[in-house]
Protein backbone atom coordinates (compact mmCIF):
# COMPACT_ATOMS: atom_id res chain seq x y z
CA UNK A 1 0.00 0.00 0.00
CA UNK A 2 1.21 3.52 -0.89
CA UNK A 3 0.71 6.23 1.60
CA UNK A 4 -0.07 9.50 0.17
CA UNK A 5 1.37 13.24 2.15
CA UNK A 6 -2.71 14.92 2.83
CA UNK A 7 -1.79 18.57 4.28
CA UNK A 8 -4.48 19.50 6.68
CA UNK A 9 -6.05 22.79 7.80
CA UNK A 10 -7.78 22.38 11.33
CA UNK A 11 -10.86 24.76 12.01
CA UNK A 12 -10.95 24.64 16.08
CA UNK A 13 -12.41 26.85 18.56
CA UNK A 14 -11.80 30.04 16.04
CA UNK A 15 -8.34 28.79 15.44
CA UNK A 16 -6.40 27.12 12.33
CA UNK A 17 -3.91 24.20 12.83
CA UNK A 18 -2.10 23.29 10.10
CA UNK A 19 -0.42 19.96 9.92
CA UNK A 20 0.90 17.41 7.25
CA UNK A 21 0.06 14.02 7.27
CA UNK A 22 2.93 11.99 6.03
CA UNK A 23 2.45 8.99 7.91
CA UNK A 24 -0.92 6.08 8.10
CA UNK A 25 -1.14 7.03 11.76
CA UNK A 26 -0.13 10.09 13.68
CA UNK A 27 -1.21 12.20 16.80
CA UNK A 28 -1.70 15.45 16.54
CA UNK A 29 -1.30 17.72 19.27
CA UNK A 30 -2.74 21.70 20.06
CA UNK A 31 -6.13 20.39 18.88
CA UNK A 32 -8.57 22.31 21.47
CA UNK A 33 -12.55 21.34 21.29
CA UNK A 34 -14.46 20.09 18.47
CA UNK A 35 -12.68 20.61 15.32
CA UNK A 36 -15.48 22.03 12.56
CA UNK A 37 -13.15 20.97 9.69
CA UNK A 38 -9.97 19.56 8.81
CA UNK A 39 -10.11 21.31 5.46
CA UNK A 40 -10.60 25.10 6.35
CA UNK A 41 -11.29 27.21 3.05
CA UNK A 42 -11.91 23.65 1.13
CA UNK A 43 -8.41 23.97 -0.29
CA UNK A 44 -7.33 20.36 0.24
CA UNK A 45 -7.58 18.36 -2.67
CA UNK A 46 -9.11 15.58 -0.75
CA UNK A 47 -12.01 14.84 0.83
CA UNK A 48 -13.68 14.45 4.09
CA UNK A 49 -16.45 11.36 5.39
CA UNK A 50 -19.24 12.25 7.22
CA UNK A 51 -19.70 10.04 10.01
CA UNK A 52 -23.31 10.10 12.54
CA UNK A 53 -21.20 12.73 15.35
CA UNK A 54 -21.23 15.29 12.46
CA UNK A 55 -24.50 14.73 11.20
CA UNK A 56 -26.06 15.01 14.40
CA UNK A 57 -24.03 18.10 15.16
CA UNK A 58 -25.35 19.79 11.87
CA UNK A 59 -28.48 18.86 12.70
CA UNK A 60 -28.33 20.39 15.82
CA UNK A 61 -26.78 23.49 15.49
CA UNK A 62 -26.49 23.72 11.59
CA UNK A 63 -23.30 24.84 9.26
CA UNK A 64 -21.76 27.01 12.23
CA UNK A 65 -19.27 29.31 11.23
CA UNK A 66 -18.33 27.26 7.71
CA UNK A 67 -18.09 29.33 5.15
CA UNK A 68 -19.73 29.32 1.80
CA UNK A 69 -17.20 27.70 0.15
CA UNK A 70 -16.99 24.89 3.11
CA UNK A 71 -20.09 24.02 3.00
CA UNK A 72 -20.19 23.35 -0.89
CA UNK A 73 -17.19 21.40 -0.14
CA UNK A 74 -19.69 19.57 2.83
CA UNK A 75 -22.52 18.88 0.25
CA UNK A 76 -19.84 18.10 -2.32
CA UNK A 77 -18.36 15.54 -0.26
CA UNK A 78 -21.42 14.28 0.50
CA UNK A 79 -23.27 13.54 -2.63
CA UNK A 80 -19.24 12.36 -3.80
CA UNK A 81 -19.73 9.66 -0.44
CA UNK A 82 -23.25 8.53 -1.46
CA UNK A 83 -22.98 8.08 -5.32
CA UNK A 84 -19.32 5.51 -3.81
CA UNK A 85 -21.80 3.89 -1.87
CA UNK A 86 -20.30 5.34 1.72
CA UNK A 87 -23.16 7.06 2.95
CA UNK A 88 -26.48 6.60 2.75
CA UNK A 89 -29.26 8.70 0.73
CA UNK A 90 -31.27 9.00 4.23
CA UNK A 91 -28.10 10.54 5.76
CA UNK A 92 -27.35 12.98 2.18
CA UNK A 93 -30.92 14.25 2.99
CA UNK A 94 -30.21 14.80 6.41
CA UNK A 95 -27.17 16.55 5.69
CA UNK A 96 -29.21 19.00 3.00
CA UNK A 97 -32.07 19.19 5.52
CA UNK A 98 -29.36 20.61 7.86
CA UNK A 99 -28.18 23.12 6.02
CA UNK A 100 -32.45 24.61 5.31
CA UNK A 101 -32.06 28.56 5.21
CA UNK A 102 -29.04 28.15 2.67
CA UNK A 103 -28.95 31.46 0.22
CA UNK A 104 -25.51 30.70 -1.53
CA UNK A 105 -25.58 29.38 -4.99
CA UNK A 106 -22.70 27.22 -5.07
CA UNK A 107 -23.89 25.53 -2.24
CA UNK A 108 -27.18 25.35 -3.79
CA UNK A 109 -26.24 23.92 -7.90
CA UNK A 110 -24.15 21.35 -4.99
CA UNK A 111 -27.45 20.35 -3.22
CA UNK A 112 -28.89 20.24 -6.86
CA UNK A 113 -26.67 18.03 -8.19
CA UNK A 114 -27.44 15.44 -5.38
CA UNK A 115 -30.78 15.85 -5.44
CA UNK A 116 -31.78 15.09 -9.26
CA UNK A 117 -28.98 12.01 -8.37
CA UNK A 118 -31.42 11.02 -6.03
CA UNK A 119 -34.21 11.38 -8.12
CA UNK A 120 -32.65 9.46 -10.75
CA UNK A 121 -32.55 6.48 -8.39
CA UNK A 122 -35.81 6.26 -7.11
CA UNK A 123 -38.89 5.54 -8.18
CA UNK A 124 -43.10 5.47 -7.00
CA UNK A 125 -43.85 6.09 -3.38
CA UNK A 126 -40.14 6.98 -2.80
CA UNK A 127 -39.66 9.61 -5.54
CA UNK A 128 -43.06 11.28 -4.41
CA UNK A 129 -41.74 11.28 -0.76
CA UNK A 130 -38.11 12.54 -2.23
CA UNK A 131 -40.45 15.28 -4.31
CA UNK A 132 -41.72 16.32 -0.95
CA UNK A 133 -38.46 16.77 0.26
CA UNK A 134 -37.31 18.77 -2.32
CA UNK A 135 -40.10 20.94 -2.29
CA UNK A 136 -39.72 21.47 1.51
CA UNK A 137 -36.17 22.52 1.11
CA UNK A 138 -36.26 24.61 -1.95
CA UNK A 139 -39.65 26.01 -1.72
CA UNK A 140 -38.70 28.39 1.06
CA UNK A 141 -35.34 29.82 -0.80
CA UNK A 142 -37.11 30.60 -4.07
CA UNK A 143 -40.09 32.14 -2.02
CA UNK A 144 -37.42 34.48 -0.91
CA UNK A 145 -35.99 35.70 -3.83
CA UNK A 146 -39.08 35.13 -6.02
CA UNK A 147 -40.14 33.46 -9.25
CA UNK A 148 -39.77 36.74 -11.40
CA UNK A 149 -36.32 38.32 -11.11
CA UNK A 150 -35.88 41.53 -9.33
CA UNK A 151 -34.53 45.26 -10.71
CA UNK A 152 -31.60 45.01 -8.38
CA UNK A 153 -30.64 41.08 -8.86
CA UNK A 154 -27.05 40.69 -9.44
CA UNK A 155 -25.81 37.39 -11.63
CA UNK A 156 -25.61 34.72 -8.88
CA UNK A 157 -29.13 35.76 -7.81
CA UNK A 158 -30.39 34.74 -11.02
CA UNK A 159 -28.56 32.17 -11.62
CA UNK A 160 -29.41 30.88 -8.15
CA UNK A 161 -33.05 31.08 -9.24
CA UNK A 162 -32.57 29.11 -12.49
CA UNK A 163 -31.40 26.46 -10.14
CA UNK A 164 -34.02 26.63 -7.70
CA UNK A 165 -36.76 26.70 -10.22
CA UNK A 166 -35.01 23.83 -12.41
CA UNK A 167 -34.55 21.74 -9.55
CA UNK A 168 -38.45 22.49 -8.24
CA UNK A 169 -39.78 22.38 -11.20
CA UNK A 170 -38.62 18.72 -12.30
CA UNK A 171 -37.54 16.58 -8.99
CA UNK A 172 -39.55 18.62 -6.73
CA UNK A 173 -42.39 18.53 -8.80
CA UNK A 174 -44.22 21.48 -7.96
CA UNK A 175 -47.13 22.44 -9.17
CA UNK A 176 -47.05 26.33 -8.61
CA UNK A 177 -43.61 26.16 -10.26
CA UNK A 178 -44.86 24.19 -13.35
CA UNK A 179 -47.26 26.26 -13.89
CA UNK A 180 -45.15 29.52 -14.01
CA UNK A 181 -42.23 27.71 -16.13
CA UNK A 182 -44.97 27.50 -19.52
CA UNK A 183 -45.30 31.19 -18.87
CA UNK A 184 -41.55 32.27 -18.77
CA UNK A 185 -39.82 29.60 -21.84
CA UNK A 186 -39.21 32.74 -23.37
CA UNK A 187 -38.48 35.26 -20.74
CA UNK A 188 -36.49 38.43 -21.34
CA UNK A 189 -33.73 37.28 -18.22
CA UNK A 190 -31.78 34.19 -19.97
CA UNK A 191 -31.41 31.80 -17.29
CA UNK A 192 -35.17 31.86 -16.09
CA UNK A 193 -36.24 31.08 -19.92
CA UNK A 194 -33.58 28.28 -19.63
CA UNK A 195 -34.64 26.68 -16.77
CA UNK A 196 -38.15 26.89 -17.45
CA UNK A 197 -38.01 25.36 -21.02
CA UNK A 198 -35.91 22.47 -18.92
CA UNK A 199 -39.13 22.25 -16.46
CA UNK A 200 -41.56 22.31 -19.50
CA UNK A 201 -39.48 19.08 -21.40
CA UNK A 202 -39.57 17.69 -18.10
CA UNK A 203 -43.35 17.57 -18.10
CA UNK A 204 -44.01 18.00 -21.62
CA UNK A 205 -45.95 15.32 -24.12
CA UNK A 206 -46.42 15.93 -27.76
CA UNK A 207 -47.16 19.04 -27.92
CA UNK A 208 -44.15 20.43 -25.92
CA UNK A 209 -42.38 18.56 -27.66
CA UNK A 210 -43.01 18.95 -31.63
CA UNK A 211 -43.02 22.98 -30.40
CA UNK A 212 -39.53 22.62 -28.94
CA UNK A 213 -38.32 20.53 -31.97
CA UNK A 214 -39.49 23.15 -34.49
CA UNK A 215 -37.51 25.82 -32.67
CA UNK A 216 -34.32 23.71 -32.61
CA UNK A 217 -34.53 23.01 -35.98
CA UNK A 218 -35.40 26.36 -37.23
CA UNK A 219 -33.27 28.11 -35.16
CA UNK A 220 -31.20 31.29 -36.74
CA UNK A 221 -28.34 31.49 -33.92
CA UNK A 222 -26.49 29.48 -31.42
CA UNK A 223 -28.25 30.18 -28.28
CA UNK A 224 -31.04 29.01 -29.30
CA UNK A 225 -30.69 25.71 -31.10
CA UNK A 226 -28.34 24.58 -28.05
CA UNK A 227 -30.95 25.72 -25.51
CA UNK A 228 -34.06 23.52 -27.29
CA UNK A 229 -31.50 20.83 -28.54
CA UNK A 230 -30.80 19.41 -25.02
CA UNK A 231 -34.30 20.31 -23.74
CA UNK A 232 -34.84 17.99 -26.15
CA UNK A 233 -33.42 15.16 -24.26
CA UNK A 234 -35.19 15.99 -21.31
CA UNK A 235 -38.60 14.70 -22.51
CA UNK A 236 -39.03 11.31 -20.13
CA UNK A 237 -41.54 9.94 -23.20
CA UNK A 238 -40.22 6.93 -24.44
CA UNK A 239 -42.49 6.80 -27.36
CA UNK A 240 -40.50 10.30 -28.46
CA UNK A 241 -37.44 9.15 -28.34
CA UNK A 242 -37.27 7.02 -31.82
CA UNK A 243 -38.63 10.69 -33.40
CA UNK A 244 -35.62 12.50 -32.70
CA UNK A 245 -32.85 9.71 -33.47
CA UNK A 246 -31.54 10.32 -36.54
CA UNK A 247 -32.59 14.10 -37.48
CA UNK A 248 -30.43 16.04 -39.26
CA UNK A 249 -30.00 19.82 -39.07
CA UNK A 250 -29.86 22.18 -42.03
CA UNK A 251 -26.49 22.56 -43.29
CA UNK A 252 -25.96 26.31 -41.64
CA UNK A 253 -27.20 24.73 -38.80
CA UNK A 254 -24.62 25.34 -35.50
CA UNK A 255 -23.93 22.26 -33.71
CA UNK A 256 -24.51 18.96 -33.67
CA UNK A 257 -26.74 16.84 -36.05
CA UNK A 258 -28.80 15.70 -33.43
CA UNK A 259 -29.58 15.83 -29.76
CA UNK A 260 -27.58 13.19 -27.18
CA UNK A 261 -29.46 9.79 -27.44
CA UNK A 262 -27.60 8.17 -24.46
CA UNK A 263 -29.09 10.91 -22.88
CA UNK A 264 -32.48 10.95 -23.99
CA UNK A 265 -32.72 7.25 -23.44
CA UNK A 266 -31.48 7.32 -20.01
CA UNK A 267 -34.20 10.20 -19.48
CA UNK A 268 -36.99 8.31 -20.99
CA UNK A 269 -36.73 4.96 -19.26
CA UNK A 270 -36.01 6.13 -15.84
CA UNK A 271 -38.96 5.50 -14.47
CA UNK A 272 -39.48 2.44 -15.78
CA UNK A 273 -36.11 0.80 -14.69
CA UNK A 274 -35.89 -0.98 -11.16
CA UNK A 275 -33.96 0.97 -8.46
CA UNK A 276 -33.49 -0.11 -4.78
CA UNK A 277 -35.15 1.91 -2.16
CA UNK A 278 -36.73 1.66 1.02
CA UNK A 279 -40.78 1.77 1.36
CA UNK A 280 -43.01 4.07 3.11
CA UNK A 281 -40.83 7.66 3.39
CA UNK A 282 -37.39 6.40 3.72
CA UNK A 283 -34.97 6.28 1.06
CA UNK A 284 -31.63 4.29 0.14
CA UNK A 285 -28.93 3.26 -2.19
CA UNK A 286 -28.34 -0.15 -1.99
CA UNK A 287 -27.22 -0.81 1.97
CA UNK A 288 -26.28 -4.30 1.49
CA UNK A 289 -23.94 -4.84 -1.47
CA UNK A 290 -22.45 -1.69 -1.56
CA UNK A 291 -22.34 0.74 1.16
CA UNK A 292 -19.23 0.25 2.69
CA UNK A 293 -18.66 0.50 6.68
CA UNK A 294 -18.99 3.64 8.02
CA UNK A 295 -16.33 5.10 10.27
CA UNK A 296 -17.27 5.72 13.98
CA UNK A 297 -15.45 9.73 13.96
CA UNK A 298 -14.30 12.37 11.64
CA UNK A 299 -12.91 11.13 8.29
CA UNK A 300 -11.12 12.87 5.41
CA UNK A 301 -10.64 11.35 1.67
CA UNK A 302 -7.85 12.34 -0.12
CA UNK A 303 -9.33 12.49 -3.63
CA UNK A 304 -6.16 10.84 -4.78
CA UNK A 305 -4.83 9.61 -1.29
CA UNK A 306 -7.27 9.18 1.37
CA UNK A 307 -6.71 10.02 5.17
CA UNK A 308 -8.56 8.53 8.46
CA UNK A 309 -9.34 10.64 11.83
CA UNK A 310 -10.33 8.35 15.01
CA UNK A 311 -10.82 11.33 17.34
CA UNK A 312 -9.74 15.08 17.50
CA UNK A 313 -6.00 14.55 17.45
CA UNK A 314 -5.01 11.04 15.69
CA UNK A 315 -5.35 10.93 12.22
CA UNK A 316 -4.15 8.51 9.46
CA UNK A 317 -3.72 8.06 6.41
CA UNK A 318 -4.21 5.22 3.45
CA UNK A 319 -4.31 4.07 -0.05
CA UNK A 320 -6.06 6.37 -2.78
CA UNK A 321 -10.16 5.68 -3.26
CA UNK A 322 -12.02 5.55 -6.79
CA UNK A 323 -14.50 7.66 -5.35
CA UNK A 324 -15.28 10.36 -7.37
CA UNK A 325 -13.17 13.67 -7.76
CA UNK A 326 -14.49 17.07 -6.60
CA UNK A 327 -12.83 19.96 -8.88
CA UNK A 328 -10.04 21.82 -7.46
CA UNK A 329 -10.96 25.51 -6.55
Amino acid sequence: DRTWAVPLVIRHDGETTSALLTERSMLLTGITGTPTTVNAGAAGFFRTAIDEAILAELEANGPGDRTPTERHGLVDDAWALTVAGSLSAVDFLRLARALAGEDDLNVWQALATGLHGLDRLVEGSAADVLAGTIRELAGPALASIGFEPGAGDDDRTLELRATLVRLLGTAGNDAEVIAAAKGAVDHAEASLGAAALTVVAHHGGQAEYDTIRATWLDATDPVTEIRNQRALAGFRSVELVPVHSGVERSPDGFGISSPPIGTILTNASRRTRSHACCPGSRLSTNPTSSRRSRPSSTTTRSRRPESRSTNTSNVSASTPHSGPERPSG
